[in-house]
């Protein structure tokens, strides 16, 4: 399953929102993508990275130096495409793979291998599926699996066990954790997107902006609309 790398910074702005969406087949290729780092012991396939699995947080807030290095890679990737290079495209992987890194030095090291108990599985299993709904790329999409119940018949549990299996590995109930991932996204597209509050209100299943606005006043101490003026004035 695809997973998104989000790149928030206000300072790193060039002609488009930093808002990486990689969906595991960038590349398009058949076979799996292996990156190889000469007379290093570390090979690393892209998506077995930490950055790619369930339970990752894919949203960063860039330094200033972090954030200006982005933006020249951003810089470079908008010269190249201009060019007639035959291999521009094998060049603007590389710099993908730069941005991949980026992120992939903010997030830590944790969970290389599996876990094995059912419980984790579960766990992980849920994450994976909540995670697969986002990013929201247009209006039209919009997030079908939004309450406990959705998520454990998908995953053939019962609710309850679903709840217990989460709040014993999370220390949080499922309905908050969904609630916190579309609050994420919210978040995200009040930054960075034009789209309206409806839409956006829409999208993520709210049946009208005031049950909408309710709902993020929980997670943000602000309405959407003083949230995305505030965003602004920080931009």
């Amino acid at each position: 399953a695809g997973r998104p790398l989000d790149i928030v910074s206000a300072a790193a702005r060039h002609g488009l929102p930093l808002r990486l969406i990689l969906q595991n087949q960038l590349a398009a290729q058949p076979q799996p993508r292996r990156v190889y780092a000469p007379n290093h012991r570390y090979r690393a396939r892209l998506d077995e990275l930490p950055l790619f699995r369930a339970g990752g947080y894919p949203v960063f807030q860039l330094t200033p130096s972090e954030a200006a290095r982005a933006s020249l890679i951003f810089s470079q990737m908008h010269e190249e495409l201009a060019t007639d290079y035959a291999y521009k495209y094998d060049l603007l992987r590389a710099y993908v793979l730069e941005l991949l890194h980026l992120g992939q030095k903010r997030q830590p090291t944790t969970a290389l291998h599996p876990a094995q108990s059912a419980a984790a599985r579960l766990s992980s299993r849920f994450v994976e599926l909540l995670e697969r709904q986002f990013p929201l790329a247009t209006p039209q999409q919009r997030v079908q699996l939004r309450t406990a119940k959705d998520f454990a018949d998908h995953l053939a549990v019962h609710v309850n066990h679903l709840n217990k299996v989460l709040k014993d590995s999370t220390g949080r109930t499922t309905t908050d954790l969904i609630g916190g991932r579309l609050a994420q996204e919210a978040k995200a597209l009040l930054r960075q997107s034009d789209w309206t509050l409806w839409e956006i209100a829409d999208s993520l299943g709210f049946v009208d902006v005031a049950h909408f606005s309710h709902f993020f006043r929980r997670y943000a101490a602000a309405s959407p609309g003083a949230f995305r003026a505030q965003e602004a004035v920080l931009d």
